[in-house]
């Protein structure tokens, strides 16, 4: 396979910017407990992921949640 001067220069500028992956926001909701890492206290069941913004409503949720020192992920931003 030969590289051609473009096809190097094309490889160059497309490895050389930062793919951007927008977080999702993921609300909780507390439904079972207070538990943070417990995906059924999420919205959608599922544990948000590094990264994702998560929002914590007091008017929507049943259970407040305790965020101790074992937390599996870390999120971006926390809204309360």
């Amino acid at each position: 396979m030969t590289w051609t001067y473009r096809t190097k220069w094309v490889l160059f500028i497309v490895l050389s910017f930062p793919i951007f992956v927008s977080a999702a926001t993921v609300n909780w909701i507390g439904d079972v407990s207070s538990g943070w890492n417990d995906p059924n206290n999420w919205a959608g069941n599922t544990l948000f992921a590094n990264g994702d913004d998560v929002v914590i409503d007091p008017a929507n949720y049943t259970n407040a949640p305790v965020i101790g020192s074992n937390s599996t992920n870390s999120p971006g931003d926390i809204t309360v």
